[in-house]
């Protein structure tokens, strides 16, 4: 059993003295039996003394002071050496662990001097809980899943017990987390090497990790709290080992309401759930999703659909309850003449990088996502101006097998208009104009 929290060894045999109390180190802290003798030992690690110190606990506890384990501190006392290890900023439950294993090889003696009880140890191989009192007898030590199994590839954990009691095993392959509030995403994790699957729903994660190193294939992040859509709290789907690999992903009931760019980056994406958001908006890009097949969007507020969309080769496709499109103006089929807006020499040329199919992943990251902003019109081509205009389409041209609620599979789209096309739809115009 193992635990790494701050330690602070008090020299009792000094207490009298003006001796100044020594500081707090971080280290980690291991019980372990001796394999000829049957005796408890405490092993003290820290990054000063690799090696350890040893403390023999057989016989050698004087007391045990637990009145503050809920806030992850305690102390133990022992008799030889005369000190006091005064745990501190500790997990609470794996404290507790820590000390109910110390416990079981823990003996009450017989004989009690000044009101105290003297602890010794005993051995732990037969009945360790025979001589303890009758309220430290109803104790058993929990069953934790050997998580260092080397032959293990799939692993369900059931409860946070389980998951602060041992470390993973790299040879993991499927790992599910699913409902254990665990609020942060756990740094452990990001370790495994040979990582696929990974199912970390309903943990009310608020951001995830800058670092990975598996190629996941499948990612379930379903009933979060990732409803921020800021850059940083989603570079894991940025990293290049995971934006080449991942094929599913499960962002569902997570309260967002801007769709992050990071998404579209997503190279072997084929299926996605975006479904109970507050989605108003798809990133522009949203059409580079290539090998895209599944795609549900359902229960969101979207006011229209990108015409990028026209780019994707879906299967399925759910849209119930999404789409919440204001009244269709008049004019909506009908795009202005003259551009409402004068592009910027900058959006010109990430147009030209775009369209000549150059390579601008070497240019720094603020330019891509500025270029993954870009508009396009009807006729897909990307558009330099931000000028947005609005347009109908058949919601059952998106997929094969397309899902729609209320009857109505029309919806509303926003595009850009090219040049070209602008040009053209002038010159149906004029005449309504001259009255020709």
């Amino acid at each position: 059993m193992k635990i790494i929290c701050d330690l602070c060894i008090n020299n009792l045999d000094y207490a009298g003295l003006m001796v100044v109390r020594n500081r707090a180190r971080r280290c980690q802290i291991s019980v372990i039996n001796g394999d000829v003798s049957q005796r408890l030992f405490l092993i003290v690690q820290s990054a000063d003394n690799k090696t350890g110190t040893r403390y023999d606990l057989t016989g050698n506890i004087d007391r045990m002071f637990e009145r503050f384990v809920s806030e992850g501190k305690c102390t133990i006392r022992l008799k030889s050496p005369h000190v006091d290890l005064i745990f501190s900023n500790c997990d609470a439950l794996r404290l507790g662990l820590f000390l109910k294993t110390v416990k079981t090889g823990v003996v009450v003696s017989n004989n009690t001097t000044a009101g105290n009880e003297s602890l010794s140890c005993g051995k732990s191989t037969k009945r360790p809980c025979a001589d303890l009192p009758a309220t430290q007898k109803k104790f058993k030590v929990p069953k934790v899943p050997n998580l260092y199994d080397k032959s293990r590839t799939s692993l369900i954990i059931h409860s946070r017990r389980e998951l602060v009691t041992s470390t993973f095993s790299q040879t993991l392959v499927e790992l599910k987390l699913a409902g254990l509030a665990l609020g942060d995403f756990p740094p452990s994790v990001s370790k495994l090497a040979r990582l696929k699957i990974l199912d970390l729903s309903n943990n009310e994660i608020r951001r995830l990790p800058n670092t990975f190193v598996a190629k996941l294939v499948e990612l379930n992040l379903s009933g979060n709290a990732l409803a921020s859509p800021y850059y940083k709290n989603w570079r894991l789907l940025a990293l290049p080992n995971v934006k080449s690999s991942l094929q599913v992903l499960d962002l569902s009931d997570n309260n967002l309401a801007i769709l992050p760019l990071d998404i579209v980056k997503l190279e072997m994406l084929t299926s996605l759930n975006l479904s109970n958001n507050h989605i108003t908006r798809i990133p522009t890009a949203f059409g580079l999703l290539k090998r895209l097949r599944n795609l549900d969007i359902s229960r969101n507020m979207i006011v229209a659909i990108d015409v990028s969309f026209k780019m994707l080769k879906l299967n399925t496709c759910d849209i119930s309850d999404a789409l919440t499109p204001p009244p269709l103006n008049t004019m909506d089929n009908f795009p202005s003449i003259i551009p409402s807006s004068v592009p910027s020499l900058r959006s010109i040329a990430s147009a030209y990088v775009i369209e000549r199919g150059l390579n601008y992943e070497v240019l720094p990251m603020t330019v891509q996502d500025d270029m993954l902003l870009m508009r396009r019109c009807l006729c897909l081509k990307v558009v330099a101006h931000s000028a947005e205009e609005f347009s109908r389409i058949d919601v059952r041209h998106i997929a094969q097998t397309c899902i729609f609620s209320n009857g109505d599979s029309v919806a509303r789209m926003n595009y850009s208009i090219c040049n070209n096309c602008r040009k053209r739809k002038f010159v149906h115009i004029m005449p309504l104009f001259s009255g020709n």
